[in-house]
């Protein structure tokens, strides 16, 4: 008989209507629990829980709320549950996720967030769906390890996403992407099937690495700076106080903007709208300073490579969540200056490009 933790934190997947209004309410959650037992009579799976003390909507989350649910989930004795099943918000979930697919790398039972696109009184919510699968996935013991996300998009398939590949949910069409294009799996009528089988021998064969974060982090300073480029971007607006850490996105290109040429060569006395304006500045004030995501093996742009010629650095094989993520534990860990040491790198995962 299989027995689970769920932790409820909130989200849709726990709210009711208000007057038009979604809201969070505390009794909505077992309504879970409550509804897969009555859709699965037969079943013998054994529900344990904790709760977030303040459960929020998920678009309010902030590293003040990571740090209660990180203490949250340090009490959880993980050897008594074949599994732990997370309650989340849409909104941030891809966030979180990867946070989580950090602190609890080093567990060796499966953890899967589980969310739903609307109440769970509507009759098209995914909720129960997600969770439902995720009990399954659990108590056949498809995996002995590993950070998961469960989303169903049509009530008939439920995609098993790697916590650490899982990106934001795009806008209008509501749908979750994963890095480098590939989910790990999905269940479909109580089975499950793997899509990337070089992922899952990996982790099946062991978990990916027995380094313990979670008990080791302390509580989380909001620390690091996350910029993504847009036309127009004016980094004079910016106030890096209390930044340890910039996380600078780049166009799809692996490029960034900067000022137009002078006889052949870029300014150094850079304009406020040049990713150099910025890059300097954080040099000046001892700020470390990062692009996220970039593939080595591609050829450069001349932008790209001037910037690496500076010497700022670049992420590898990560999506941007998963590197804010790594870069806000880090930098928090990590009490000197500077990009960070190779030991927390090896640690976090953070694969990091320098020249």
């Amino acid at each position: 008989m299989a027995k689970i933790l769920v932790v409820f934190t909130g989200g849709t997947i726990g709210s009711v209507e208000v007057g038009g209004i979604k809201a969070v309410e505390q009794s909505k959650f077992f309504a879970l629990i409550e509804g897969y037992k009555r859709r699965n009579p037969e079943s013998k799976v054994e529900f344990d829980v904790k709760e977030l003390a303040t459960k929020v909507l998920s678009e309010n989350m902030t590293v003040d709320i990571w740090n209660r649910m990180i203490e949250l989930v340090k009490t959880i004795e993980f050897d008594k549950y074949d599994g732990v099943i997370i309650t989340h918000g849409t909104d941030t979930l891809a966030y979180s996720a990867s946070i989580f697919s950090i602190l609890l790398k080093h567990v060796t039972k499966p953890v899967i967030f589980v969310s739903s696109n609307e109440m769970l009184s509507s009759p098209t919510a995914n909720g129960h769906k997600n969770f439902e699968d995720s009990v399954t996935f659990i108590s056949k013991g498809i995996s002995k390890s590993g950070v998961f996300a469960a989303f169903s998009y049509d009530l008939k398939k439920t995609i098993f996403y790697l916590a650490k590949h899982i990106t934001q949910s795009q806008v209008f069409i509501n749908r979750y992407g994963s890095y480098a294009g590939q989910d790990f799996g999905f269940m479909e009528n109580g089975v499950f099937s793997v899509t990337d089988i070089d992922i899952a021998q990996k982790l099946w064969a062991n978990p990916w690495d027995n380094s313990d974060v979670l008990t080791n982090i302390g509580q989380l300073e909001n620390c690091v700076l996350l910029v993504n480029p847009y036309v127009g971007l004016d980094y004079s607006r910016i106030n890096l106080d209390g930044v340890k850490a910039v996380l600078h996105g780049t166009y799809h290109s692996f490029s960034m903007c900067l000022d137009e040429k002078v006889d052949g060569e870029y300014p150094e006395n850079a304009s406020p709208t040049s990713t150099y304006y910025l890059y300097k500045k954080c040099m000046e004030k001892g700020i470390a300073f990062y692009f996220s995501s970039f593939d080595s093996s591609l050829v450069q742009y001349d932008t790209t490579n001037y910037m690496m010629e500076k010497g700022a650095a670049f992420i590898l094989d990560s999506s941007v969540e998963l590197a804010y993520a790594g870069l806000l534990l880090g930098h928090n860990m990590q009490k000197e200056s500077g990009i960070l040491n190779e030991e927390l790198r090896k640690v976090l995962g953070v694969k990091v490009l320098t020249a």
